[in-house]
């Protein structure tokens, strides 16, 4: 029997560096366009509103979240294309 030759698959484009995730929530809202920058700062107010004293603001996943001991809301902008 003769061996069949796996094709190999087409090399892909090398991916596109993602710009530098921001390092706190102050900079990823400040990246935000304009419009969705000013409804990310509502959102945190309500969210700052609401959440315990002890809740700490963090990046996770490139996005914000606020947590006690585990997330309690994550919270981003996307571009609708």
């Amino acid at each position: 029997m003769a061996r069949v030759k796996k094709k190999k698959s087409a090399k892909s484009s090398p991916a596109k560096k993602a710009t530098a995730a921001p390092k706190n929530v102050d900079k990823y809202i400040a990246a935000a366009p304009l419009p969705a920058r000013r409804m990310l700062t509502k959102l945190r107010e309500t969210i700052h509103s609401v959440v315990p004293a002890e809740a700490t603001e963090t990046i996770s996943y490139q996005i914000p979240e606020s947590r006690v001991k585990r997330v309690l809301v994550w919270f981003a902008a996307f571009a609708n294309p």
